[in-house]
């Protein structure tokens, strides 16, 4: 039983992958010609106005899953897409189904396969905080902090099986600030305010250097935490 686990581990996650990735290059040249030139969008948008969102959240969907690909990008594209409460609706909901999504195939591929894909040292760390006393505090505060890998979190969440529901609801309510940034970056592009978006732009770039500057006194409290 354990030995076929394995198998279904090692093989059905990166089958998933190569699904996505498929579908992905099927439909490239379609969506680069949408978000290179702005009459195509336009019409895009026209035409399809009753199915654009699901496009979108299918998007955001397979972006936390491939959790390589970064966020703040299909954000973005949903503030300048979208007036800001159906972005941020949008957005929150999918990210939430995504995160969903990775906490099942967390629980479902275990421990080795993600070792083996995460690295053993960042994989003991972080199941080490989702473990201890501290974990919720541990947990709201990462999903915070801009610059943490917030995608690889969920798969760790399932792994080591945190109560799904409250999980969901403490990571999406702590990732709302960052969101909230991007879309509004999205829809300074929108309103053709540059100057809106380069101060969003720099102060986001400036959090994430002080949190990489800082990253090891972080990871030290978080060490700290999980001792108590």
């Amino acid at each position: 039983m354990q030995a076929k686990k394995r198998i279904i581990s090692y093989i059905g996650f990166p089958l998933f992958l190569i699904t996505i990735i498929a579908v992905t290059i099927i439909f490239w040249d379609d969506g680069l010609v949408l978000f290179t030139d702005q009459k195509a969008l336009s019409a895009f948008l026209q035409e399809n106005e009753s199915t654009i969102a699901l496009y979108y959240s299918g998007a955001q969907i397979i972006q936390v899953v491939l959790f390589f690909i970064p966020g703040e990008f299909v954000q973005i594209a949903g503030g300048f897409l979208f007036p800001f409460w159906q972005a941020l609706l949008l957005t929150s909901i999918s990210i939430c189904a995504g995160g969903f999504i990775n906490y099942l195939l967390g629980r479902s591929l275990g421990r080795s396969f993600f070792r083996s894909l995460f690295g053993e040292k960042s994989f003991d760390a972080y199941t080490a905080y989702f473990t201890s006393e501290n974990a919720w505090t541990i947990c709201a505060i990462l999903f915070l902090i801009p610059g943490f890998p917030k995608d690889v979190l969920c798969y760790i969440a399932g792994i080591v099986s945190l109560k799904g529901g409250k999980f969901l609801l403490i990571a999406s309510i702590a990732r709302l600030p960052g969101v909230i940034g991007t879309i509004f970056m999205g829809r300074a592009v929108f309103d053709g305010n540059w100057i809106l978006f380069g101060v969003l732009g720099a102060l986001s770039i400036i959090i994430v250097m002080v949190v990489h500057r800082y990253r090891a006194a972080l990871t030290n409290v978080f060490r700290g935490m999980t001792k108590k």
